[in-house]
């Protein structure tokens, strides 16, 4: 994985600005082709903040806006879904469809808006952490996970998001099993799998579980469900809100 360099005197020269490569690992640059020729591409993105950021004082909340308002702006742009964790409070992520993962790109070649929306985000991120920045992306329909990106998370509603992956030594065959038998006991339990599906790393996927009286299931009821078929990455209840 070529991924940002966690010394912030290295960030400036390391954030991508022209080419997907530096966002994927290599292996995964033919899967994303394959995505970039469909259309709504979904980016999942991840970003830890500092601790105790208030995104809501001015100076925090002007810079934020700036970002969303560069983003919001790009040819290709379809819908922004922002949320930050209810659990782990620096845990903030976006969702941002594309009409097609190329806009996403060439929004990436653009270094003058595209320095600035990261610039603006980097400056409230936590860059000592360890995997403070995180880009994934979701194809337009899913193949053996059979979970599809069904439109925007409600915004009356919590979304819970889990990132999970293959375990060593596992197979795919056992992780879309666990995922499915995960789904199902969600639905069972009356949680609503709005989409999600696996992501352009090999044997990882995101899903998405919304639900109205709040988060359901617990992170360690969701890892018993799940098995030895699949780990949980990271996980984070959202309240999304909507940026079109």
């Amino acid at each position: 994985m070529r991924r940002i360099s966690e010394n912030p005197s290295d960030i400036s020269a390391q954030v991508p600005t022209g080419n997907i490569h530096n966002t994927v690992p290599d292996y995964a640059y033919l899967t994303l082709c394959r995505f970039a020729a469909m259309t709504k591409s979904c980016e999942v993105t991840v970003l830890y903040l500092k601790p105790g950021t208030d995104l809501s004082t001015p100076e925090n909340h002007d810079k934020y806006i700036t970002g969303i308002k560069t983003l919001t702006s790009q040819p290709g742009f379809r819908l922004l879904q922002e949320g930050r964790s209810m659990i782990e409070e620096e845990l903030l992520v976006w969702l941002i469809d594309w009409n097609d993962l190329l806009d996403h790109e060439a929004f990436m070649a653009k270094s003058e808006p595209y320095s600035k929306m990261v610039d603006v985000l980097l400056s409230m991120c936590d860059t000592e952490r360890k995997g403070f920045l995180e880009i994934k992306h979701l194809p337009p329909s899913s193949s053996f996970l059979d979970v599809t990106l069904t439109g925007p998370q409600s915004a009356n509603q919590l979304t819970t998001i889990l990132w999970l992956r293959t375990p060593e030594g596992g197979s795919l065959g056992q992780f879309a099993a666990a995922v499915k038998r995960l789904r199902g006991e969600l639905e069972h339990r009356g949680q609503t799998v709005s989409g999600g599906g696996p992501v352009e790393t090999p044997g990882e996927a995101i899903l998405f579980v919304e639900s109205v009286d709040g988060p359901g299931l617990d992170k360690e009821e969701i890892a018993r469900i799940l098995g030895h078929g699949a780990n949980i990455s990271r996980s984070g209840v959202f309240n999304m809100s909507n940026h079109a």
